[in-house]
This record gives C-alpha cells, sequence and structure tokens, in this order.
C-alpha cells in the first residue's frame, strides 16, 4: 500500500500570459499517485475557473515522471478539448522528461515545447489561423 503524503504547497503556480493561461509545476518529479491527483484537481479547478482558449503546463523543472503522470496529461488534455480548449506542454530539451515523452509520441496528441515563449507563440498563432 502507498503512504499518503502530506500536501505542504500547491503542486501548480498560476499566471496569464498574453491571452494564455500558464501553469507551472514546482515538483521535480511526478512520481506519488498523491502529487498526481493533486495536481490534476488543480489543474481542473483552475482550467474551470478562468477562461482562457488555450492552457500551457510548464513541466521544464521536471527530471522524471511516470507512467500514470503521462495518462494525466492526455486526459487533461482531452478535458480541455471537450471544452474547446487547448493544450501546450513546456519541458527542457534533452532532459529525461524529453526522452520518456519521446518514446510515448505524446507531442503527436498534445503540442510539446522548449520554451514558455515557444508555447505561447504557437498557440497565438493556432489562434489566429
Amino acid at each position: 500500500m502507498v503512504e499518503a503524503l502530506p500536501m505542504k504547497k500547491p503542486i501548480l503556480a498560476f499566471e496569464r500570459r498574453q491571452n494564455v493561461g500558464l501553469a507551472r509545476v514546482t515538483l521535480t518529479e511526478l512520481v506519488h499517485p498523491d502529487e498526481l491527483a493533486a495536481l490534476s484537481h488543480e489543474f481542473r479547478d483552475w482550467a474551470k475557473a478562468e477562461e482562457f482558449s488555450a492552457q500551457v503546463l510548464d513541466l521544464s523543472g521536471l527530471t522524471y515522471l511516470t507512467s500514470a503522470a503521462i495518462g494525466m496529461l492526455i486526459n487533461m488534455d482531452a478535458q480541455l478539448k471537450a471544452r474547446s480548449r487547448r493544450l501546450a506542454i513546456v519541458i527542457a530539451k534533452n532532459s529525461l522528461t524529453d526522452e520518456i515523452l519521446g518514446h510515448t509520441h505524446l507531442n503527436q496528441l498534445v503540442p510539446i515545447h522548449y520554451s514558455l515563449d515557444e508555447a505561447i507563440a504557437a498557440l497565438d498563432q493556432d489562434e489566429k489561423t
């Protein structure tokens, strides 16, 4: 049985960049089920409360994530698409997270970028077309 972790601080930090919502993961690993549940709930509540056409999930500080975290990302994207919203993910280039997500081909479902500016510009361009 997995022991519950005490949640001391929020998993996500939120801000607005232009007309895009930005959620930055404050952890370095997404491994524990309680962390995944907390992140998912924080993101879902924020996405419901804010009226952005697109959201960026910044995972650039992550050094590791599990297959359950990848499933959560797919679910987050599906929830946003159901509300006609878009998701982009930012990761650190050449990181273990980059390698893991590269093996999953998640980029075929969700746009993955190596900088916030790149992600925001791509979402802004998509909105204009």
